[in-house]
């Protein structure tokens, strides 16, 4: 084995530790999908939902739109605990 040979092996393996730990501390490990929580808090101050005039929430299916945030199950269970005259979904 000739001196070159001697030298690289220990810088190749040198480079690539450097390079793990670089990307590990420039792309630190994301939270788990099962602990994320997407689901919006509501407070007084970042209440989204309202309580609706009729008492009927509009939850009829539209062409080209996806879920209704007031049709969720989240905005249901609101509507219920907030609105008196709350009488339910319109499907």
């Amino acid at each position: 084995m000739n001196p070159t040979n001697r030298l690289i092996t220990p810088l190749a393996a040198m480079v690539i530790i450097l390079s793990v730990a670089a990307l590990l501390l420039l792309f630190p490990k994301t939270p788990n999908q099962s602990t994320l929580n997407l689901t919006p808090t509501i407070t007084p101050e970042n209440n989204i939902y309202i309580c609706p005039e009729s008492g009927w929430v509009d939850c009829l299916p539209q062409l080209n739109a996806g879920v209704k945030y007031e049709c969720t199950s989240e905005a249901l269970d609101w509507y219920r605990a907030n609105c008196p005259d709350f009488k339910g979904a319109a499907l």
